[in-house]
């Protein structure tokens, strides 16, 4: 960043000028976002890490719907399903209830005998 870029950022104020050519020179580029992949398999993450990381946030933070449970994770709601189905599936996690459409998930607990 050159010396007129910072006292350019350094004298900006809430009303942020876009009149100004020192700040029009300084922009950065607009960069196209990366579409965010919706599958476990693009995600080039191995899966278990990604099993892993969802148990750990519901033992952590507690009965989660999978739309937090996406958000905590940065992962899309269809990399997050498909995660909380293979869970499911292996008896890892189960359903307590749903929020609107939304499953709310919590670790398994055993039923004690």
């Amino acid at each position: 960043m050159d010396r007129a870029c910072a006292t350019v950022d350094l004298e900006s104020n809430a009303e942020n000028q876009d009149t100004s050519p020192a700040l029009s020179r300084c922009r950065k580029p607009m960069v196209p976002a990366m579409p965010s992949p919706q599958s476990v398999m693009k995600t080039n993450i191995p899966p278990n890490l990604l099993e892993e990381l969802a148990l750990k946030v519901l033992c952590l933070k507690g009965e989660q719907t999978l739309v937090d449970l996406s958000k905590h994770l940065r992962l899309s709601f269809a990399v997050v399903d498909e995660i909380f189905q293979r869970l499911r599936k292996e008896r890892l996690c189960e359903v307590k209830g749903m929020t609107g459409l939304v499953h709310r998930v919590a670790l398994w607990t055993c039923p004690h005998f």
